[in-house]
C-alpha cells in the first residue's frame, strides 16, 4: 500500500509540475505577444502623429492616414487569419504557445518595417 501511494504521489506531482509549466509557457508567450502589439502600436500611432505634424498643409492629408490606418488593420486582419492557419500546422502538441510564437514573430517583424520605412534613421 505505502508503494502504491508513493507511486500516486510521484504521478500526480508530475502532472502538477506539467501543468505548471505548460501555463508558464503559455503566459509568457501572451504576455511576449501582448508587449510586442504594444509596440506595433505605438509605433504606428507615433508615426501617424508624425505625419499629420511634418504635412498638416497637404490637401491629401485626410486620405492618406486613411490609407495607412487601413492598411495596418488589414495586416492585423492578415496577422490574426495566419495565426489561426498556422494552428493547423501544429496541431496535436503546442498548438496554442505555437500560434502566440507566430503572432508574436510576425508582429515584431511588421514593427521592424514600420520603423525601417517610415524611420530610416
Amino acid at each position: 500500500m505505502k508503494i502504491a501511494f508513493k507511486i500516486l504521489l510521484l504521478i500526480s506531482c508530475a502532472l502538477f509540475a506539467g501543468v505548471s509549466e505548460s501555463t508558464d509557457w503559455r503566459d509568457e508567450s501572451i504576455r511576449q505577444y501582448k508587449q510586442a502589439d504594444a509596440e506595433l502600436d505605438r509605433v504606428f500611432q507615433s508615426w501617424v502623429a508624425e505625419i499629420k505634424e511634418k504635412h498638416v498643409s497637404d490637401p491629401l492629408l485626410s486620405e492618406w492616414i486613411q490609407q495607412v490606418t487601413r492598411a495596418q488593420e488589414a495586416w492585423k486582419k492578415f496577422r490574426d487569419e495566419d495565426q489561426q492557419a498556422a494552428g493547423f500546422y501544429w496541431r496535436g502538441g503546442g498548438t496554442g504557445r505555437a500560434q502566440m510564437e507566430w503572432a508574436t514573430r510576425l508582429t515584431l517583424q511588421r514593427t521592424k518595417d514600420l520603423k525601417k520605412r517610415y524611420d530610416p534613421r
